[in-house]
Parts: structure tokens; C-alpha cells; sequence
């Protein structure tokens, strides 16, 4: 049911949330580690494979841009 009203499993929901949340800690300067830790991520390796999926650049570099442009 949730598949089929918000077209995506409740796992992948979950991981682009988490991932968004991760987004504005970035943005605030959090350390990488800090943010995979505050996110629920107990491996900073795998924070940035996941990140890095799913944004489409690694977490430093989507700090870099995102602290650039502020």
C-alpha cells in the first residue's frame, strides 16, 4: 500500500529523508562524520556512498557548493 500511494518502498522513503536531513546539516557546516552519526549512518564510508547516490555529488562536495553560494 504505501509503495502504491507514494511510489517508492518504506525503506527508500526513509533513506531520502534521512538524506535530506543530512542536506541542512551539511549546509550548516556539520562535519561529515557528525552529520552520517545525527542521520543515523553508523558508517561514515557507507553515509557516502548513499549520499553520493542519491544527490549525485559526495557530501564535501555538496558542502563546498552549498557554503560557496551562501
Amino acid at each position: 500500500m504505501f509503495k502504491d500511494e507514494l511510489g517508492t518502498s518504506p525503506n527508500d522513503f526513509i533513506l531520502q529523508e534521512r538524506i535530506n536531513r543530512a542536506k541542512e546539516l551539511l549546509a550548516t557546516q556539520n562535519s561529515i562524520k557528525e552529520t552520517a552519526y545525527q542521520t543515523g549512518f553508523s558508517d561514515t564510508n557507507y553515509f557516502t556512498r548513499v549520499f553520493k547516490q542519491l544527490v549525485g555529488v559526495t557530501p564535501k562536495t555538496y558542502q563546498n557548493k552549498v557554503i560557496f553560494f551562501e
